[in-house]
């Protein structure tokens, strides 16, 4: 077990992050590379489970934190809290993962009375010893004795008002005022706490650090890994150094530095900084910083630049930012403090930039030999890319400012805004948007009947649902912003009025025609029309997207959920569809009249095979399209799935028209109706179940495939179709299937069509099918892992309704680290993938795996397809 380590140490030798935390590693950087450092130890992550496992520091911790901080002592010739010239030390939080301001930091560690005498008579600076004092109550009484920060920061506002200057900054209160706030600061704690401040040093220095790994568990920085997707396992290192006092006078300071501008990516040193300020003074907002560099100062203020008050410091810093980018390989984000002149360097990390900004840092970053293509890629936030390719609006601050507020808030469930009459059933969007006018579709949620809704409107919002509900998926896979489960609106539909409510009560009444705007961004919702922006194309963008190309391992299949979606993503630049879903084309009248009077006839009676007939026409019209699109790449179409819910929702004058074309009575056909309607969304009457129970549906769909390839062949064109089988759970139902499907490819019974021998794959969506795998592989030429209903199946999860306990699942119970549905869940999923795909290999070596999903493209999920 490694304990604590010195920050020599840590430069000298290769040290797991995971022991010693993101920030010690970064300072072992910077010493490594001659950079000025203060010099300090890092207590492990090792001391942060011992602590949770025994609730205080052992013997042997403390040893060994009393033994660095002896090594320290010697080293900077400065005794902890003692001495004519005391010892301080800064005591921060230092985890595996970057969290920045999330966790405890404690300043000024080991000042007592004493000590702020002894600082106050070596420096000739009493006021200076007093801000330590003051600063060291403030960060001592708040992290490591919970007094509430509002009660020690009172005593600071009560005097500024005292003396006339209620806005003053605290660096303009002098050595009288500072007097009487550290003695009312010491006061405060004794009431709160009921004891006063330790005045022992390495007493204060043991329960800070203690503090500081508590503060893994802060709800804050629970929410904030939760949001990002990190868990709970890997704790929390501490780092404690020696203080450099950036509050020492007006030639001293602290701030944060950016190598080149966060939000462009230009290539210029910005960032802000707190003259005479400590290091917690620029990132925790009690106060204006100022900026860095001139350029980025308010016009007329650029005296207060670093680089004009102090132009040595701010020439020393350009020169270290240079020096970190090329070597570090990346755009740095630096924290700093310098006193009286001196600059040294806190933390360095790779810094948080926009999509925009991160295309143009990696375009730059080769341009001038600093990293290679594959390098600079690696600096590129994927997840963020798709943000560049969406409308947007102004962020909430600019709307704000125009006196633009918002007044609903639901789930950011598809990039992109959206401005539109508000409509409320999808009929009503296809009129509106057929006479040119764009429209926002509001509904509870959606089912495949208002897929041609969703496609004509410009944006969807639904009261009920999440992110991925029907109504998003279907938003997402046509490209159509959307905010989900906004649950304080109320439609009246009779009346055709949605009520926004807060607190209880209606705040606005909204009636069809109204114009509103969503964010799918955001999730949030406004009143009438805004003003949108579009991120400006650039070469950068290009480029990147170029390298991407040349160095992928892997091809990029589209998802697409109609064909129109398909056509897009073939334009785009997609391999080929990996997955089109063909259930979207029963959204066409024809085919939907067509398949319910299949559903609902005999078996293989005349009128179900006349409307497989018609079933086959529209079908084929609809694939057309999408297979001369498609060129040479591939086409994989999923038969239908769940399509029977749809089917099934029709009105009186709907069975009566079908029981007139079947030739039945209407009371037989509501019979049919009521015996097909799923009592359990996901787990009727779907996919190979369907196929193998209403074989006319499957027959009319090859058939059509069949057709549409024979007009493409007597064209001198072949192209490469697959057919996949969806909701497969054992061999025995997709062998009944198979024998089916591959009749009607081997014998087509029609004049002029050609038989295929199409490659015929299964979806893998249920637990059964992985463990099964052996024998589907077996009949099968390539398999699909489907994450999203493994997802579902695994956890026993409706998508839809998990949106009503997942975020309490996530932020309050923590049972949960993040949405399955929304990152992939390896421990489930992924071991359930994994041993499907050995199984499958084993019995068909040359089988085809594909991941599929909306979490497919997660790092987790990639490199378990690369292996």
């Amino acid at each position: 077990m490694t304990r604590v380590l010195s920050l020599d140490e840590i430069a000298k030798a290769e040290t797991p992050e995971r022991l010693v935390g993101r920030k010690a590693s970064g300072l072992g950087r910077l010493i490594a590379l001659g950079m000025p450092v203060p010099p300090g130890f890092v207590v492990t992550t090792d001391v942060f489970r011992e602590l949770e496992r025994h609730g205080s520091l052992t013997d042997e911790t403390r040893t060994s934190i009393r033994e660095a901080l002896e090594a320290l002592e010697v080293r900077v010739g400065k005794k902890l809290g003692e001495g004519e010239s005391p010892l301080l030390v800064a005591v921060r939080s230092g985890a595996p993962v970057s969290m920045p301001g999330m966790m405890e930091t404690v300043l000024d560690v080991g000042m007592n009375r004493r000590a702020m005498e002894s600082i106050a008579s070596s420096t000739g600076d009493r006021r200076f010893a007093l801000d330590c004092m003051r600063r060291f109550f403030e960060g001592f009484g708040t992290s490591v004795l919970s007094v509430q920060a509002n009660r020690l920061e009172a005593p600071v506002h009560a005097q500024k008002l005292a003396r006339g200057t209620p806005k003053a900054r605290d660096a303009e209160l002098d050595e009288a005022d500072l007097e009487v706030i550290v003695d009312e600061q010491r006061r405060v704690i004794e009431r709160e706490v009921g004891i006063a401040v330790t005045d022992d040093p390495v007493t204060q220095l043991e329960l800070a650090i203690v503090a500081v790994m508590r503060s893994w568990h802060l709800p804050r920085a629970v929410r904030y890994r939760r949001i990002h997707g990190y868990g709970d396992r890997f704790g929390t290192a501490c780092v404690v150094q020696a203080m450099v006092y950036g509050n020492r006078g007006d030639d001293s300071g602290a701030g944060v530095l950016f190598t080149r501008h966060p939000s462009t990516g230009e290539p210029y040193v910005t960032g802000e900084y707190a003259p005479r300020g400590q290091g917690t003074d620029v990132v925790d907002g009690s106060e204006r910083p100022l900026p860095i560099d001139a350029r980025s100062a308010t016009p007329g203020a650029e005296g207060d630049s670093l680089e004009r008050r102090s132009p040595e410091v701010y020439a020393e810093l350009c020169r270290m930012a240079s020096v970190l980018e090329r070597e570090l390989g990346d755009a740095q984000e630096i924290e700093l403090a310098f006193e009286q002149g001196q600059v040294m360097l806190l933390q360095t990390r790779a810094a948080k930039r926009s999509a925009r900004a991160g295309v143009r840092i990696a375009v730059d970053l080769v341009r001038h030999g600093v990293v290679d293509e594959a390098s600079a890629l690696a600096t590129v936030d994927a997840s963020s890319f798709s943000t560049l390719f969406r409308r947007k609006l102004p962020s909430v601050e600019e709307l704000s400012a125009q006196g633009v507020s918002p007044i609903a808030r639901g789930l950011a469930a598809s990039p992109g805004a959206a401005s539109g009459r508000l409509v409320f059933t999808a009929e009503e969007a296809v009129k509106l948007a057929s006479e040119g006018e764009d429209v926002i579709l509001l509904r509870r949620d959606t089912s495949p009947d208002d897929v041609h809704g969703v496609k004509a409107a410009s944006g969807l919002l639904t009261t009920a649902g999440g992110l991925t509900s029907h109504a998003a998926v279907v938003a997402r896979g046509l490209g159509r912003a959307c905010v989900a489960g906004c649950t304080s609106i109320q439609v009246d539909e009779s009346r055709r009025v949605a009520s926004f409510r807060r607190d209880g009560a209606t705040t606005i009444e909204l009636h069809a025609g109204a114009p509103i705007t969503i964010d799918g961004g955001s999730g949030l919702v406004f009143d009438g029309f805004v003003d949108m922006q579009v991120e400006p194309e650039s070469p950068e963008l290009a480029t990147v997207v170029a390298w991407a190309n040349d160095l992928r391992r892997l091809r990029v299949h589209a998802i697409a959920e109609s064909g129109s979606r398909a056509i897009a993503a073939l334009r785009a630049g997609a391999d080929g569809i990996g997955l089109m879903s063909c259930d979207a084309m029963l959204a066409d009248e024809a085919a939907r009249f067509a398949a319910r009077c299949i559903l609902f006839a005999d078996l293989d009676s005349e009128e179900s095979l006349a409307f497989e007939a018609s079933l086959e026409v529209s079908l084929a019209q609809q694939l057309e399209p999408v297979i001369d699109a498609q060129g040479d790449r591939m086409l994989v179409l999923r038969l239908f799935d769940d399509v029977v819910p749809s089917l099934v929702q029709i009105d009186d004058e709907e069975i009566d028209r079908i029981a007139r074309a079947l030739g039945e009575s209407r009371r037989e056909i509501a019979r049919r109706v009521r015996q097909l309607t799923p009592s359990r969304p996901g787990l009727g009457l779907r996919g190979v179940r369907l196929g193998l129970t209403h074989p006319g549906l499957v027959r009319a769909l090859v058939r059509a495939v069949l057709l549409v390839r024979s007009v493409f062949v007597a064209r001198d064109r072949t192209p490469r179709i697959e057919l996949v089988v969806p909701a497969v759970a054992t061999g025995r139902e997709l062998a009944a299937l198979l024998g089916t499907i591959r009749e009607l490819l081997r014998r087509p019974g029609r004049d002029g069509v050609i038989a295929a021998d199409l490659p015929i794959g299964a979806v893998i969506g249920l637990p059964h099918a992985c463990l099964e795998a052996r024998e589907i592989a077996a009949m099968s030429e390539f398999l699909v892992f489907d994450t999203h209903e493994l997802t579902q199946s695994v956890f026993g999860m409706s998508r839809d309704d998990a949106r009503t306990y997942l975020s309490r699942y996530i932020h309050d119970l923590h049972v949960f680290d993040a949405d399955p549905f929304v990152r992939f869940d390896e421990t489930g999923v992924g071991v359930l993938i994994r041993t499907g795909a050995e199984q499958a290999r084993e019995a068909n070596p040359g089988i085809r795996l594909e991941i599929a999903g909306e979490v497919a493209g997660e790092p987790a999920a990639t490199r378990l397809a690369e292996t």
